[in-house]
């Protein structure tokens, strides 16, 4: 909640995958953090995970979308795999694969962090949950890759960003 007071955004856009399982104790404090923030707009576009029924969504405050929200120039997509010749044009935004980096050292050791990865084309988000695991991506030349470091973003904590690629 702290970063949407400081930066007071016009609307949040969840990439899927918001809440994992079905109703538990963490729609109770989604439905307090909401109510904190009820000027914003929020938008879900559903990913695998998201299980609820459409009215649970709407109950807290969300907009759903089944597959897509354009918001122009921008194009959120859960998963970049489900891509056709209807989806919009724009640069895509996606959070499926909740990517990651590995960063080796100069013997055998070597340190796995989420990271953002962006191409030309689209970006896709880490994941901000404990439980959510995360694959190591191969970017490409050209690609820039930012490490999530340090800072526990579930705790509130600011996130330290290094520019991998």
């Amino acid at each position: 909640m702290q970063q949407v007071q400081y930066f007071q955004p016009e609307r949040i856009i969840f990439t899927g995958d918001l809440f994992h399982s079905y109703e538990n104790q963490e729609h109770q404090l989604f439905a307090k953090w909401r109510n904190a923030i009820s000027a914003q707009s929020i938008h879900l576009v559903k990913g695998n995970h998201d299980l609820l029924a459409n009215q649970v969504y709407y109950e807290l405050g969300l907009e759903v979308h089944d597959n897509i929200f354009s918001a122009d120039p921008f194009v959120f997509i859960h998963d970049l795999n489900t891509l056709d010749e209807n989806t919009p044009q724009g640069y895509r935004i996606s959070g499926h694969i909740h990517p990651g980096v590995r960063i080796s050292g100069q013997g055998k050791q070597s340190l796995r962090f989420p990271c953002f990865y962006f191409s030309e084309y689209f970006a896709i988000m880490p994941a901000f949950s404990k439980f959510t695991g995360f694959i190591v991506i191969d970017p490409l030349k050209g690609d820039q890759v930012f490490a999530i470091v340090k800072g526990d973003m579930t705790k509130g904590e600011k996130p330290m960003l290094i520019k991998i690629q």
